[in-house]
């Protein structure tokens, strides 16, 4: 099988290599094994910081916070029940509920306990943002859960608190 090399790494004969990217056969003279190592490693490299990497997909912990302690600081709670339930049990289902396997190797903060600015599958540990859950959770413990549904477990709670004072150290 005929290879060609790019600057994205050996491909298959009749493949089309990369747009722009100049390609040769592997039996040219000037296309040397170290061009087929150095291109080989280079897509590894850039293959490793595409998967490796973490991006935040919006902030919708911390507006929905924000927004159920707008409503909790009004006299709207009434009106708006349903709306305040669902987004209760919302940043209920946002919070971590346990820290990542081997956190520690990759220079992590613990997260069981927290919010993350985003959703929860980012597992990023803010402070700020779990100081704001923490002290919503506990305004809405004092509202009816008839309007706004029954509160989070205590021990949730309790890791919260857990989590901010962990990342004081």
């Amino acid at each position: 099988m005929t290879t060609h090399c790019t600057p994205q790494g050996p491909t298959p004969a009749g493949s089309r290599p990369a747009a722009g990217a100049e390609a040769c056969a592997s039996s040219s003279p000037s296309c040397s094994q170290s061009d087929h190592h150095s291109s080989i490693a280079t897509a590894a490299a850039a293959a490793s910081l595409r998967c490796g990497a973490r991006v935040y997909n919006g902030c919708q912990s911390w507006e929905t916070i924000l927004t159920v302690y707008a409503f909790c600081s009004t006299n709207l709670i009434d009106e708006f029940g349903p709306t305040i339930e669902r987004a209760h049990e919302y940043i209920k289902r946002s919070q971590v509920l346990k820290d990542q396997p081997n956190y520690q190797s990759y220079y992590r903060q613990r997260s069981k306990g927290s919010w993350t600015l985003s959703t929860v599958d980012s597992t990023w540990n803010s402070p700020d943002i779990t100081a704001e859950a923490l002290k919503v959770l506990m305004l809405l413990s004092k509202i009816s859960p008839n309007l706004v549904g029954n509160p989070i477990e205590e021990q949730k709670l309790y890791d919260a608190v857990d989590c901010i004072l962990y990342s004081m150290v």
